[in-house]
């Protein structure tokens, strides 16, 4: 990229070239080669950060781009108002019409997205539409993943499948022009994979601080961390720090996490909260690794509106320590007052939380309960079965992948008559107690 300075007598240049972890950067007078030197830096983070720094300092003295290309015109109240109300075609359709009459085909883009709502498989128009895909810098299909609606993209999932062991990936060389896309400002959804194995957690961070300088940055309404392959396993997937996603991102209404917490990802390979987010209704929180300290992140955040609340535990050999006394502040009730959908999965201590539930006071109002994936045995069951009257509106149970024997099936399903029962996938080791283990270790 390339800047200008003219005032009075001042005629200077300034250009910067990225290229992986190396920067390269000139100066000068106008007319002359000037001057250059080479920057080089640990990761193409790095490098990309310092490029951000330098151009935001070479703006601020009054630099100009001249090398950016002309940007077609478009309209910001017609812009907005399509935007805000993304489920009505109207304002979609007022703005294409804008668009067209004023030369920008974005505005062809979403009446052509638009027509094949209602004719998916018009030929013609598919074709039309993958033309003007073709136009824009959009991410390779191995380095990510982009959902449209009448022209403006839903989703957008950034991974990898490329090469993970890549040290020299840079994650924005192909992000960062999504990003800046237009049709990018209305972004609903949010997901990472794996993108350099080694570096995620410093890599899941820097990819929610870029977007959360972008326009839909207040409109995200949904953030997945950890949208990865079933054959990655969970403690080599690390996320990092994200405490700051309350800030980024503040009217989130979904959010799910999947980490785990390897030791040699660093102190602070998995932080998340607490969470202060006004608009969430879903939180799950996926991991091996559940300490007191990331219970306690949970348990401290302010989510009004949460109606489902879903937590793995994990292992004791992974940092796993919770116990069912650390819950009690969740149990009673208060603490989120509308969630009647609960999953406390994964645990090395579920059958002592079947003898828990009934006498706890959030079982009162559950619709759902999860205590799949972890060790429940006869034992919880019959735990179960002896206080089903405290789940007065409970309509689904979920026991799959635990410990159980058909004998036990049958006794929950007598047990709690008129409620959905799911108990697939039981573990073929049910007879053998000093066998029992959760579903994901690690």
């Amino acid at each position: 990229m390339r800047f200008e300075f003219t005032e009075g007598s001042s005629r200077k240049f300034w250009e910067a070239t990225l290229e992986n972890s190396s920067l390269l950067v000139k100066w000068g007078r106008l007319g002359t080669t000037g001057q250059q030197k080479t920057h080089a830096f640990a990761t193409p983070a790095e490098a990309r950060a310092e490029l951000e720094v330098l151009v935001s300092e070479k703006t601020k003295k009054g630099y100009r781009r001249v090398d950016a290309p002309a940007q077609p015109p478009r309209e910001a109240k017609l812009e907005k108002a399509m935007l805000d109300a993304r489920a009505d075609e109207g304002p979609a359709l007022v703005y294409a019409d804008w668009l067209q009459a004023n030369g920008n085909p974005w505005g062809e883009l979403i009446s052509v997205q638009h027509a094949l709502e209602t004719k998916p498989k018009d030929k013609p128009l598919r074709a039309k539409e993958k033309a003007l895909l073709a136009t824009l810098p959009l991410t390779p299909t191995d380095l990510g993943a982009v959902t449209w609606r009448r022209g403006v993209i839903d989703t957008l999932h950034v991974f990898n499948e490329r090469d993970w062991m890549d040290e020299a990936h840079d994650v924005f060389a192909t992000l960062q022009p999504v990003l800046e896309l237009p049709m990018a400002d209305g972004l609903r959804e949010l997901r990472t994979g794996v993108i350099r194995w080694d570096h995620n957690t410093e890599d899941v961070p820097a990819v929610l601080a870029a977007a959360s300088k972008r326009p839909f940055a207040p409109r995200l309404e949904r953030l997945v961390l950890g949208d990865i392959p079933d054959n990655v396993d969970m403690d080599h997937h690390v996320i990092g720090d994200v405490r700051a996603l309350s800030k980024q991102f503040p009217n989130l209404t979904f959010l799910k996490l999947h980490s785990g917490a390897a030791s040699w990802s660093g102190p602070h390979n998995f932080e998340f909260g607490p969470l202060s987010l006004a608009s969430l209704e879903t939180l799950i929180i996926e991991t091996c690794s559940m300490s007191t300290k990331r219970l306690a992140q949970v348990l401290k955040s302010s989510l009004p509106k949460l109606t489902r609340l879903e937590l793995w535990f994990g292992s004791t050999e992974y940092g796993a320590d919770v116990k069912v006394k650390h819950l009690n502040a969740l149990l009673d009730g208060a603490l989120f007052p509308k969630v009647t959908d609960l999953g406390l999965r994964n645990a090395e201590f579920t059958n002592e939380l079947a003898a828990a539930l009934p006498t706890s006071s959030i079982v009162k109002r559950l619709v759902r309960l999860d205590l799949s994936m972890g060790v429940l045995d006869a034992t919880g069951v019959t735990s179960l079965v002896a206080g089903a009257k405290a789940f007065p509106k409970l309509k689904t149970l979920v026991v799959s992948r635990s410990h159980l024997t058909p004998t036990d099936v049958k006794a929950l399903k007598q047990g709690f008559p008129g409620v959905e029962l799911e108990a697939k996938d039981q573990k073929n080791d049910s007879t053998q107690p000093d066998r029992r283990y959760v579903s994901i270790a690690e």
